[in-house]
């Protein structure tokens, strides 16, 4: 198709390692690679996730997209791919970023998606289980505000990870609804808001200068 997304290892010195760990793949349209992570879950082993969009089928056993969707993927540390899932709402989908910890059920692992209807950005936290890449919606804002989606982080709370807080960020073009903090967001501002593991909203902070 288009433009394809690559997957390649490199050593810690920045020297890629045997080509057989490189990986290139797409629709037949265009596609793209907007974040990775690699998880522990097979230690010594690694499964690295990588994610993006797509304008087209990535999912070859899934359906054409409505618009852009978002997609994630599970390979192994040799190039071995298990499996690749396409997350599709009405509007335009794509990951920002993901995050992944370690808790003794196994691991999570979350990706942050940004979609766009309607000229409005919505983030969305959308919990991946990592054996089969099926989709738990874990938040989503339905403030109907315009909200860019930038990062992701994880605090491991309590009861060895199954309690947990989800921190995202971005910018927010106007006021956000229950902001603990609005300083100088006239014209938009960035945010920070924490989700915890129940998938509620705990706070969120708005300011800009």
């Amino acid at each position: 198709g288009g433009t394809d997304v690559f997957l390649a290892e490199y050593g810690p010195r920045g020297v890629s390692t045997d080509a057989s760990t490189r990986v290139q793949f797409g629709s037949a349209a265009d596609d793209a690679a907007t974040a990775a992570i690699a998880s522990d879950e097979s230690a010594p082993s690694q499964f690295i996730y990588v994610a993006g969009w797509t304008d087209g089928r990535i999912d070859p056993s899934g359906a054409d997209p409505i618009g852009r969707a978002a997609w994630i993927a599970r390979y192994s540390d040799a190039g071995a791919r298990s499996w690749i899932k396409m997350y599709d709402t009405i509007g335009s989908d794509r990951v920002v970023d993901l995050v992944y910890q370690t808790n003794t059920d196994g691991g999570l692992l979350f990706m942050l998606v940004e979609s766009t209807t309607n000229n409005i950005r919505t983030p969305r936290v959308v919990r991946v289980a990592l054996a089969t890449g099926a989709f738990t919606e874990s938040w989503v804002d339905n403030s109907g505000i315009d909200q860019s989606a930038t990062g992701i982080a994880f605090d491991n709370r309590t009861n060895n990870g199954r309690d947990y807080d989800i921190y995202i960020q971005g910018r927010a073009a106007s006021a956000l609804p229950g902001a603990v903090s609005q300083n100088g967001i006239a014209n938009g501002g960035a945010y920070v808001r924490k989700i915890s593991s129940s998938g509620s909203s705990v706070w969120v902070t708005h300011w800009g200068s």
